[in-house]
Formats: structure tokens, sequence, C-alpha cells
């Protein structure tokens, strides 16, 4: 397990989850802010939200950047 924190950036709200290895690594990881709902996509090696353009996780996505 991992336990990650990340700032929601429609409310400023701070949150701490714990999540899976194998899903960060391999699979899907989206969290939920526990102050306003918004979803956020953590990781994504299914191809779920871009087929052609594969997301990876959120380290991927800002050395891209």
């Amino acid at each position: 397990k991992f336990l990650i924190g990340f700032t929601c950036k429609k409310c400023n709200n701070r949150s701490y989850k714990l999540i899976s290895k194998k899903s960060y690594y391999e699979g899907v990881v989206i969290i939920r802010c526990d102050k306003c709902k918004n979803l956020h996509l953590i990781a994504d090696h299914l191809g779920w939200y871009d087929s052609l353009n594969k997301f990876g996780t959120i380290e991927d996505y800002f050395k891209r950047q």
C-alpha cells in the first residue's frame, strides 16, 4: 500500500488516501476529494481515459509537462 497526499484543485482541500501499489503501477487509481467530491485521476495504465495516449501515473504526467 501507498499513502498518497494531494490537494484538490477545485476546493484546495488537502487529503491523504491509502492506495494499492499494484493499481498505481499497473491499473487505474481515481481518488475522490472528501470535501467537494471531485474525482482526481492519479494513475491510468489501462487506457480508460485515452486509449491512444497512456496517462501512466501522475508522476509520468508531470514529467511530460
